[in-house]
């Protein structure tokens, strides 16, 4: 045991120093977390009793480079390596893991443009800060429309949505009343950005784990017949 624990710190140590040494984003961030830890840890109460991460927070993270440390570097992002992105989010976790969660679920909006336009992409996030929210239960309905879709639907698991500018929803994609099939004979889906000022919140987020996550199992994001 003692032998393995050895390995394990020495594997530990370099490989995040190699990296680091490559790219000075990665202890910029990091470095900025880990100065940050003691006032979220001070804040826990109001993170828990607010069932959400307080905007203070928030935008202390977003200073620190949390939310940009996917975005591409052709647009002033991080584009942090896996290895550096999974440091700050422990660092987060460990002062608290709400913050944590919602770290690495609104990060995620450098990983979801990597999908579409560049240039759409870019309009879209102004701001490399923003903070995304993603819900991948696909209970959302998109019906295709002239040029594009007429989506509604109620969604859960979309953490730290009041705090976001975008909301990603999962859909079931319709043409009239019938959903479309694949050749599998599964219904086809696909994912789709919802400016978050356009949706509705509904606050039923409850529990008692990652309480201050402020939106996930039982909190539900509404959207009624918006065009995307």
């Amino acid at each position: 045991m003692r032998i393995v624990g050895k390995i394990a710190d020495k594997t530990d140590s370099v490989g995040f120093a190699t990296i680091a040494s490559r790219d000075r984003r990665a202890t910029r961030t990091l470095d900025a977390v880990r100065e940050l830890a003691p006032r979220i840890r001070a804040a826990g109460d109001e993170i828990e009793n607010g069932r959400r991460l307080p905007l203070h927070i928030v935008d202390e993270m977003q200073r620190a480079g949390v939310f940009r440390m996917a975005m591409p570097r052709a647009w002033g992002g991080s584009e942090l390596n896996l290895l550096s992105q999974l440091r700050v989010i422990e660092a987060l976790s460990i002062a608290d893991a709400s913050a944590g969660w919602c770290a690495m679920i609104g990060m995620d909006g450098g990983y979801m443009t990597a999908y579409i336009d560049q240039s759409v992409a870019r309009e879209m996030y102004p701001d490399i800060n923003s903070v995304t929210a993603v819900t991948f239960a696909p209970p959302g309905r998109a019906v295709k429309a002239r040029d594009g879709f007429i989506v509604n639907g109620r969604w859960p698991f979309a953490s730290g949505c009041q705090h976001a500018t975008w909301l990603i929803g999962h859909f079931t994609i319709f043409d009239g009343d019938s959903p479309r099939l694949q050749p599998n004979g599964l219904p086809e889906t696909r994912f789709g950005f919802l400016p978050a000022g356009e949706c509705e919140i509904i606050d039923t987020w409850t529990t008692n784990g990652l309480r201050g996550s402020g939106m996930s199992l039982n909190e539900d994001l509404v959207s009624n017949a918006l065009p995307v």
